[in-house]
Parts: structure tokens; sequence; C-alpha cells
């Protein structure tokens, strides 16, 4: 449409796509999280950079569109969390998207027919040069500091505990 009103003529350019690598992340984290003034809100834009990273879900997928009444956000009964056994300090975040969009021209098609569409995603603990993407060690942080894990209070308690499922609830 633009090209037709400006009198472009010949083949349009294709987009260009601009990927954004661990640096960039990086620099986006640190940039955000020292210009905050609020660190509960900081620290939720933070883990869900890295979820949307890891996942390459939409962002859509984490919280309510307008057009799918009915759905909800990513919440904690959405994620688990496992330790590694034998290596303290490595945790596995299983997260549970609903209600992913289709390819279907109606975009409530699948609440209408009942059905939902989840995805489960399995995060691992990165290698420790990484571990500011952490996605299970962001999340945990969070339970933590809002004091939702069931039975750990403190860090220590988490790095050290034996519970193979770590419980949080809401």
């Amino acid at each position: 449409m633009i090209y037709k009103r400006h009198g472009y003529s010949g083949k349009r350019s294709t987009s260009i796509k601009v990927g954004i690598g661990l640096e960039e992340l990086r620099q986006l984290l640190d940039f955000e999280i020292s210009n905050t003034r609020f660190i509960e809100n900081s620290e939720q834009h933070q883990a869900i950079w890295c979820i949307l990273r890891q996942t390459a879900v939409r962002p859509g997928a984490m919280g309510r569109l307008r057009i799918t009444r009915g759905a909800t956000f990513l919440s904690w009964e959405d994620i688990k969390f496992h330790t590694v056994q034998g290596q303290p300090g490595k945790f596995i975040c299983v997260l549970s998207f609903e209600n992913l969009k289709t390819n279907r021209e109606d975009p409530e098609y699948t609440m209408h027919t009942g059905g939902k569409r989840t995805l489960v995603c399995y995060l691992d603990s990165p290698s420790p040069e990484n571990i500011i993407f952490s996605v299970p060690h962001r999340l945990l942080a969070i339970a933590l500091r809002r004091e939702l894990i069931e039975g750990i209070t403190t860090v220590k308690e988490l790095i050290t505990s034996e519970l193979h499922n770590i419980t949080v609830g809401s």
C-alpha cells in the first residue's frame, strides 16, 4: 500500500529480522535492573524475557489477550520445579502454556470448542557463565522473595534442599 501511494515500483524488499543474542539480552537485563524503581516489576520483566528467549512462545501465551476471553495469565500453578539429584543448585523448571495461538482464522476457535492447546517446556539450569539467563533460578528467586516456597525460606535452604519437587504456592 505504501509502495503504491509513493509511486514505488518493482519488487518489495523483504523485512529485515533483527536477532537478539545473549550479549544484547545481557545488556538489556543490566540496564533494566539498574534503572528500575520497582524491583518486583523488574524481576518479572527479566524472568519473562528469559522465558521468551528459551521457549520461543509468543508473548500472548504468557498473558491474557482481549480476544481470548477466559484465558489466564501464566501463574504459579503452571510452573513446577525439580532439583537435579547430586547437583546442588541445579534445577529443572517445567512450564505449561495454555491457549496458544492457532492457525485458524477464528482466534477463539479453541475456546469455543472447549479444547485447549498446551505446550509443556522443560528448562534446565544453564552453565555457570550463563546463570543470568536461568529461568529456574529467576523464578525461584521471585518465589523465595515473596515467601511462596513451602518449607524453604532462605537461599541456602533452597540450594541444599533434598526435595526432588519444590512446591510453590500462590
